[in-house]
């Protein structure tokens, strides 16, 4: 890859840099468990079990950010990354921002990819 830094160029890029950001709703639960309980008392020796069912049941917004490389000769997609976390349409613009820069640094560590040998 050849850079330019901060001057203008009539030459076509490498490669060009998309991206597409989405939000769905998903479900969340807590894990169902299980005890188990033995004791001895002055009447014989007791044992139980009990079960949870996982009662705990919440919905969450989850993003997911996914950025492609595609070759500018050829349209041909280079390399693909995706990062997927806990979204909040609550949360203020600079922890918006601030989660958002973290995906992508997440996403980039991975670039270059390793080659195989």
């Amino acid at each position: 890859m050849k850079y330019e830094n901060n001057r203008r160029s009539n030459r076509t890029p490498d490669f060009y840099v998309g991206y597409q950001y989405t939000v769905r709703s998903k479900v969340g639960s807590d894990d169902a468990g299980i005890g188990v309980g033995f004791g001895i008392g002055s009447f014989g020796s007791h044992g139980g079990i009990g079960i949870s069912s996982g009662s705990g049941v919440s919905e969450y917004e989850e993003g997911t950010l996914v950025i492609d490389f595609i070759d500018a000769s050829n349209s041909d997609l280079i390399w693909r990354g995706t990062g997927t976390r806990r979204v909040s349409q609550h949360s203020d613009p600079e922890k918006r921002t601030k989660n958002i820069n973290e995906t992508v640094d997440k996403i980039l560590a991975q670039f270059p990819p390793k080659l195989k040998r």
